[in-house]
C-alpha cells in the first residue's frame, strides 16, 4: 500500500510539473515512456491469488485442478465447522468410541501432528456439510471414484508425495496418516491415507466410504465404521 501512495505522489508532482510524457521503469532496468497525452486512464491492480482456500480457522491450502476437478493438495485441519460453532476434540479411547456426533483428534492427540497429517475426524463430523471451506464440500464415493478414474493406472503412486514414496504426478500430494480405529486407538502408522468421502454405505448404515490411498495402489471402495477417524481432502463446488 506504501508504495502504491508513492506512485500517486510521483504522478500527480509529474502532471504539476507539466510533465510530457509517463516514464515507467521495470525491475528488469528497462523502461516505458508514454505521452501523457495518450493516456485515457490509470487502473491499478493487485496480482490474482494463488489457487489456494482459506478455512474458518485461517488455515490456507494449496489447492490442485485434476481432470475437471479441484481438490485441496493438504489435508483439512479445521476445528471449526463453517458456520463457526466449534468442533468437539475428543481424546479418551472409550468416549471416542462411544460418539455419534460429530469429532476430531490430532494424531496421538498431539497438535504438533496438525501440520503433519491434518486432523482425523469421525463420519458424523463429515455428514454435517458444515467441515469444508465456503465453495468446497467433502466428496462423495463417485467424485473420488472419477478421481482414481482419471487417473487411469498407478493411482496410488500419482496421488503420493514424493516424500511418501510416491510421484506425485497428480499434485494431490498425498501424505502417510493414520487412522483412528473404532474402539478409539490410533492404527496403521506409515501405511497409507484412508479419506472420508460423505456417502453413506448403501446395505449398512453403521458405515461410510472411506477410500484407501496407499503408495502402490487404490482402494477406492473401502468403507468402514461412521465412528473411525480418517482424514479429509475438500473438493470444489
Amino acid at each position: 500500500m506504501k508504495k502504491l501512495f508513492a506512485i500517486v505522489a510521483i504522478l500527480a508532482i509529474a502532471f504539476n510539473m507539466m510533465a510530457q510524457d509517463l516514464v515507467v521503469s521495470k525491475k528488469d532496468g528497462s523502461s516505458i515512456s508514454i505521452a501523457l497525452a495518450d493516456i485515457d486512464s490509470l487502473t491499478f491492480t493487485q496480482a490474482p491469488a494463488g489457487n489456494t482456500v482459506t478455512d474458518i480457522d485461517g488455515n490456507i491450502y494449496p489447492t490442485v485442478a485434476i481432470g475437471t476437478q479441484v481438490w485441496m493438495a493438504e489435508n483439512l485441519k479445521v476445528t471449526k465447522y463453517n458456520d463457526g460453532s466449534a468442533i468437539p476434540n475428543t481424546t479418551d479411547n472409550t468416549e471416542w468410541n462411544a460418539l455419534t456426533t460429530g469429532s476430531y483428534s490430532w494424531l496421538d492427540n498431539d497438535d504438533f501432528n496438525k501440520d503433519v497429517t491434518g486432523g482425523i475426524y469421525n463420519y458424523f463430523a463429515v455428514a454435517t456439510g458444515k467441515l469444508c471451506p465456503a465453495d468446497f464440500h467433502a466428496p462423495t464415493h463417485a467424485e473420488f471414484v472419477t478421481l482414481n478414474n482419471f487417473l487411469a493406472s498407478n493411482q496410488g503412486p500419482k496421488l503420493f508425495s514424493v516424500a511418501a514414496g510416491g510421484t506425485n504426478e497428480s499434485g494431490f500430494n498425498g501424505v502417510l496418516c493414520p487412522i483412528r480405529g473404532d474402539a478409539g486407538a490410533f492404527a496403521y502408522p506409515n501405511t497409507g491415507l484412508w479419506l472420508w468421502t460423505i456417502t453413506e454405505k448403501e446395505d449398512d448404515v453403521t458405515k461410510g466410504y472411506s477410500p484407501g490411498i496407499f503408495p502402490a495402489n487404490v482402494y477406492a471402495d473401502n468403507n468402514w465404521f461412521k465412528v473411525s477417524g480418517y482424514a479429509v481432502r475438500c473438493l470444489k463446488d
